[in-house]
């Protein structure tokens, strides 16, 4: 998926949850070392990153639901595991972890894909 395309979503993505003030950027996450990270939330820049290495991977839906991911933390401030985060993420139909963003064998492909396994 194209940079821009990934700005037009969450873009639009904030608005319909009350974040205007927050921005969508395409750029780089380092904690993936184990398990993909998709996308961030920085609280101090009101910003959503969605990790550069990956959008070339990702399909529209991924990226959507990427983004909402980050909108519960963004809105809310909570952990994963915490309940509050767990019913607005049920609410507005978020995955609950990053390991949620894709399906699980579009991530088992991803997976393999990233680390060079064949």
């Amino acid at each position: 998926m194209k940079e821009n395309k990934v700005i037009q979503i969450g873009t639009k993505l904030l608005k319909k949850h009350g974040l205007e003030d927050w921005t969508i950027t395409v750029g780089e996450l380092e904690a993936y070392f184990i398990s993909p990270v998709f996308a961030g939330c920085n609280y101090e820049y009101k910003e959503i990153r969605v990790n550069r290495d990956f959008i070339g991977t990702m399909i529209e839906k991924d990226v959507r639901r990427a983004i909402l991911h980050e909108i519960v933390h963004a809105t809310l401030k909570v952990p994963d595991k915490s309940q509050e985060f767990q019913d607005m993420c049920k609410k507005i139909n978020a995955p609950l972890t990053q390991d949620e963003i894709m399906s699980p064998r579009r991530r088992q492909e991803f997976i393999k894909s990233f680390w060079g396994i064949n």
